[in-house]
């Protein structure tokens, strides 16, 4: 973008309070109504029920901040004559993210990795391995 003149900013932020964020503290079963028949069976009832357990018990998701965060953010790096290259708007993007960002892209995908699934395996992914 140097040769056009043009700035580039980049918007990392962490979780923030969103209709994603809020929809995954329902109860299970309103949880898994929500979601379409398609999904139900690509994914199985075992896995849906431990990602929605691990992530309804994660400090990430509880400790969501508000999006005008990222609004400001936005705003700024639109309005400033000299934005910033990035933008971390949220304590976890700063304290979490970024860090987990220097990281190895293996090591950093082994964490998560683990974290994601506790061993559950998609019901789709169980009907390829049996055919």
């Amino acid at each position: 973008m140097i040769p056009w003149n043009l700035r580039v900013s980049i918007i990392e932020p962490g979780f923030m309070r969103t209709p994603i964020i809020e929809n995954l503290v329902k109860p299970f079963p309103e949880f898994l109504g929500a979601l379409s028949n398609d999904a139900q069976q690509r994914w199985g009832e075992p896995y849906v029920k431990s990602y929605h357990t691990k992530l309804d018990n994660k400090e990430l998701t509880k400790t969501a901040e508000d999006p005008i965060k990222v609004v400001q953010a936005l705003q700024h790096a639109v309005m400033n004559s000299a934005p910033e290259i990035r933008y971390r708007p949220g304590i976890q993007s700063s304290l979490i993210f970024f860090p987990l960002s220097m990281l190895p892209a293996a090591f950093v995908d082994y964490i998560v990795g683990n974290m994601r699934s506790g061993g559950i395996v998609p019901a789709s992914v169980q009907s390829q391995i049996r055919d």
